[in-house]
């Protein structure tokens, strides 16, 4: 079982005790209370989270659940990336109320977006040894900047680019048109940027065996789609929410 996954039975698990005799609002509000107080644990610390619960309230007593929705602002994920909004839907839980553990989750989707700034913060500590390496966003397409060359001679190179999903994981780069100082580029310039830079962001960064399904361009930002396995961690996130302390969190129920 994956921590998140484990976490999150134990949450949900504790939020339903004792709600035998209360009414639907109540039971929906503890659950959502519970989960989105031990999301900076589980996800990552935010700005701020809301949970959202769906369900039959006598199917949520008996540890049922429709589905979540989480929304999070300013979220640090574990692998050090931070998105500005992230959008969780978790859907058909089934929890074991004697055991506190998740019996059953149907399926997990995730929409995440990220402000240019951010993407260049992310590309510079990928890529530190790319000189003058900068990502701009212009409507429905990507420019990037850098500035290679040999020994002190740096050249200005732009390239308008494409993004494109390959294995449902990578997010890359697919150069359309170059440019070096105003000329016509040569072919050492895209062979740097292809070679250097050609990945933009790997689905792993996010853990939880997630993959990629869209990614859509707007004014400064990039929203990435896909879904999420609760089932699996990557090492790195695993190692991250232990830092985080997910395994010996409190609450008040």
């Amino acid at each position: 079982m994956g921590l998140f996954r484990f976490c999150l039975s134990v949450i949900v698990g504790i939020a339903l005790v004792g709600f035998c005799g209360c009414g639907g609002d109540p039971v929906r509000g503890k659950i959502e209370k519970s989960v989105a107080e031990s999301l900076p644990k589980l996800i990552g610390p935010a700005e701020s989270y809301s949970v959202r619960a769906s369900g039959n309230m006598f199917r949520m007593i008996g540890g049922k659940i429709s589905g979540l929705d989480i929304i999070g602002i300013g979220v640090e994920l574990p692998a050090g990336l931070r998105v500005d909004r992230l959008n969780v839907k978790i859907t058909d839980l089934m929890v074991d109320t004697d055991t506190k553990q998740i019996k059953r989750v149907g399926y997990t989707q995730f929409a995440a977006s990220l402000s240019e700034k951010e993407l260049n913060r992310y590309l510079a500590n990928k890529y530190p040894n790319v000189p003058g390496l900068k990502a701009e966003l212009r409507g429905n397409k990507l420019a990037i900047f850098a500035k290679p060359g040999v020994s002190v001679l740096k050249v200005a190179v732009v390239a308008d680019a494409d993004l494109v999903i390959r294995g449902q994981r990578i997010l890359a780069l697919d150069l359309k048109k170059l440019d070096v100082a105003g000329l016509g580029a040569p072919g050492f310039a895209r062979e740097f940027l292809e070679s250097r830079v050609g990945e933009i962001f790997d689905a792993r960064d996010i853990g939880y065996d997630a993959t990629l399904t869209s990614v859509v361009l707007g004014p400064g930002t990039i929203t990435l789609s896909g879904s999420l396995d609760l089932m699996k961690s990557s090492q790195k996130t695993v190692s991250a929410q232990r830092a985080l302390g997910c395994q010996h969190f409190s609450m008040k129920i």
